[in-house]
């Protein structure tokens, strides 16, 4: 008996500490998100490859709310919030546009996810607004105000990400 005890304070304590470590790796991701905010002309002026177009820039959007949602086709967690993601912009895309940005992979496997999954949102290519965001967590989104400053941004899959929260945000 004491023995499990001991156990199950060993397993407690692990747990208490992988918590602590994910919230404080979580908060680090994030910061360095906002951290971009200051740097919103630099932001607005990377390139991103349309999967049905030519590369445009953020810039070309401003005026209305963008919500970039960085994912790849092999993370599990992306492919689940991609019918979510889908509702909201057949629900709102008069008021914001959602731009699925495929990184960390080539762009060929993000092009075969998007094309087999019917999906009719705007799934667009570009490692290097990952690369000023400091991607690291995916799937990563990022709610940017009409002139392309952060506003909101969160990791992993967000199943509290719904229309009536983001009514709430726009």
């Amino acid at each position: 008996m004491r023995a499990t005890l001991k156990w199950l304070g060993l397993i407690l304590f692990i747990g208490v500490l992988i918590s602590w470590h994910s919230q404080s790796h979580y908060n680090s991701h994030i910061e360095k998100i906002f951290a971009v905010a200051n740097q919103s002309e630099r932001v607005l002026k990377a390139p991103i490859q349309d999967f049905s177009g030519p590369v445009f820039y953020l810039s070309d959007l401003k005026g209305k709310p963008v919500l970039l949602d960085f994912w790849a086709s092999w993370c599990p967690s992306c492919r689940a919030s991609m019918p979510e993601l889908e509702s909201m912009h057949q629900h709102y895309a008069d008021k914001l546009t959602i731009l699925a940005v495929n990184v960390l992979e080539p762009p060929r496997d993000g092009i075969k996810y998007a094309t087999e999954g019917g999906y009719d949102l705007r799934f667009v290519h570009s490692n290097k607004l990952a690369a000023i965001f400091k991607i690291k967590v995916l799937p990563t989104k990022i709610l940017l105000d009409p002139e392309g400053n952060v506003i909101w941004a969160n990791t992993g899959h967000i199943p509290f990400l719904t229309h009536k929260w983001l009514e709430n945000q726009l």
